[in-house]
């Protein structure tokens, strides 16, 4: 992927890229990187080293082996720097060979209050909003506060009220958001949140049933599966799988390619990891599932 990218952007770098393609069936995942990567740059003689930013690499399973062969680029800074988020501060999550790379780390701040602002002041425009109902400037200002400069929290408001098939009317809904106290930055609101969505989302206890057992299975899966193949390893009937897709899909922060539509994907592919996670949801024993892990940015 890295390679199409160059390619895409530098064409004369094509023709190495193409002999990367007939030299490296079957070899290690350095020369790959060598290979794909240096040598394709290396090619085009820029006097500065070119700059390759992949965000959100901990979403990625194989991360810890790719980050591990970067050691082989040591000595490669002057053609290409990497320039890599991640929500854990590589030194301390003990990844491996990560001694061996010559990194430096800066931890991001949050996202200013004027970019928040400016999220919601154009995307709550796209709200279905009835009987009048909107937005208010105060409104603006108190959701942005709450986010704590959190894109995703902020995200997730504009999903949740753009839902078109909940039982309340978005008005009440963001009422009920706006005169919360718990501020993203301070413990567990984002998890409240998510998990005051998936209560409107699954109000019945069986609703909530049949929503941990779809995320047990979609957390397990490593590919994308048929419905069919999905209700035979997941035990539930399409019907319901289906139903707790739709509702799921508020909460989305990716869209499968296009033409897979129908296929069911980890839930790693479709969802925020904070989501995933679901940190938050220590204080919602009837929602999906616990886990220990805090939400950083």
């Amino acid at each position: 992927m890295i390679a199409y990218e160059i390619g895409s952007i530098h064409p004369q770098a094509i023709p190495k890229i193409v002999e990367a393609m007939d030299q490296c069936h079957a070899t290690s995942l350095e020369n790959h990187l060598q290979k794909f990567i240096v040598e394709p740059l290396q090619s085009l003689n820029h006097p500065q080293p070119f700059i390759i930013i992949i965000d959100a690499i901990d979403e990625w399973r194989d991360h810890p082996t790719f980050i591990k062969a970067l050691a082989h680029l040591n000595s490669q800074s002057h053609v290409v720097k990497f320039i890599i988020t991640d929500r854990l501060n590589p030194r301390a999550s003990h990844l491996p060979g990560i001694e061996m790379i010559s990194v430096y780390t800066y931890a991001l701040g949050p996202i200013s209050k004027e970019v928040i602002k400016a999220y919601f002041q154009k995307h709550l425009e796209t709200v279905p909003w009835v009987d009048g109902r909107r937005a208010t400037p105060v409104d603006i200002e108190k959701l942005t506060e709450l986010s704590g400069g959190l894109p995703v929290w902020a995200l997730t408001v504009v999903a949740v009220l753009s839902h078109r098939f909940g039982e309340s009317p978005p008005h009440e809904i963001l009422e009920e958001i706006v005169a919360s106290r718990r501020h993203v930055g301070s413990n567990d609101g984002l998890g409240e949140l998510y998990g005051n969505a998936l209560s409107r989302l699954f109000h019945s206890p069986e609703e909530q049933r049949q929503l941990r057992r779809y995320l047990g299975a979609s957390l397990a899966l490593q590919e994308p599966l048929p419905p069919s193949d999905f209700s035979t390893l997941s035990g539930i009937r399409s019907h319901l799988t289906d139903r707790v897709r739709f509702a799921l899909s508020a909460l989305q922060t990716r869209s499968p390619p296009p033409g897979s539509e129908d296929m069911i994907y980890p839930a790693t592919a479709l969802f925020h990891l904070s989501f995933i996670d679901l940190s938050g949801f220590r204080r919602h024993p009837q929602l999906p599932i616990c886990a220990t892990t805090n939400i950083t940015l």
